[in-house]
């Protein structure tokens, strides 16, 4: 890879809203090009996972490639795709119909995640049994709001419902 990129400036470049100034730039390139000559430890030049190389190489003794490392992880956490965030806004327009206008944004928040919950849990909404408490919560004011007053309302009377021993939705959160 080093013979086909011995330079990161144009990568740098690309990404300016990481990277500040031409001073920042050429110290990244100073580091890119600095880092072969060193000898890192064994536990460094071993390890496979990108994230992991770069935080360590971050927390390599010398500190000489923090700049380097910092922009790598931060490449690194750029979304490759936005898929999972349109699945997440196609749910809520399911959920948030024209007949279901009026619901407030934590119920469709908690109907999200329970729908995840669900999927995660390998159940569906025919297998799944609510408790007592989860029933009891469902109430009127508590999934539409109509004005101000009922909002403050709702506001005192936040809900924990367990799921089971591990998982919790936290219901009326805003």
């Amino acid at each position: 890879m080093r013979e086909k990129y011995p330079s990161i400036t144009c990568l740098s470049k690309q990404l300016h809203r990481i990277v500040n100034g031409e001073s920042n730039i050429q110290k990244l390139d100073d580091q890119w090009r600095t880092i072969v000559l060193v000898r890192l430890p064994n536990e460094i030049q071993t390890e496979k996972e990108p994230d992991k190389f770069w935080t360590l190489i971050k927390e390599f003794e010398t500190g000489q490639f923090i700049d380097l490392a910092e922009f790598a992880l931060s490449v690194l956490s750029l979304p490759h795709s936005n898929a999972s965030c349109e699945r997440v806004f196609s749910k809520i327009n399911c959920i948030k119909t024209k007949s279901r206008n009026r619901l407030i944004t934590s119920t469709v928040s908690a109907t999200v995640i329970t729908s995840e919950c669900l999927k995660k849990k390998n159940g569906n909404c025919i297998s799944f049994q609510p408790t007592k408490l989860m029933f009891d919560s469902m109430t009127y004011t508590s999934l539409y709001i109509s004005s101000a007053s009922n909002k403050t309302e709702l506001n005192k009377n936040k809900t924990v419902i367990n799921i089971n021993e591990e998982e919790e939705i936290f219901l009326l959160e805003d």
